[in-house]
């Protein structure tokens, strides 16, 4: 189940930056774990982009530009079922953003 409010304050961002700045964790299973292995070399490389917050939290993100890399990890996925573990309202926003102001031209 998710609330409105949080949805509301989600789509708020994304109309703003253009971007959603929250990940979704989601779960999988897989018995040859070829995206997580390709993750786990990614991770072990330079981020892309790091930033601290106002916490000091460091965040980290990283880019895979190997397009064997990625068509490896989009075929084991499609046929695998996700499950959403924390994003919920995050997920929602998004398709809801897509479907309305996404398709919108600026």
């Amino acid at each position: 189940m998710t609330y409105s409010k949080p949805k509301s304050d989600r789509l708020n961002i994304l109309r703003y930056c253009k971007a959603n700045t929250s990940p979704i964790f989601s779960l999988y299973s897989s018995e040859k774990k070829l995206a997580s292995s390709i993750l786990e070399d990614v991770v072990k490389e330079e981020p892309f982009i790091e930033a601290k917050n106002g916490d000091g939290f460091v965040h980290r993100l990283w880019r895979i530009g190997d397009k064997a890399s990625i068509e490896a990890i989009r075929e084991e996925m499609s046929d695998k079922d996700i499950f959403i573990a924390d994003g919920h309202h995050r997920y929602e926003t998004a398709l809801r953003f897509k479907k309305r102001d996404g398709a919108k031209k600026e």
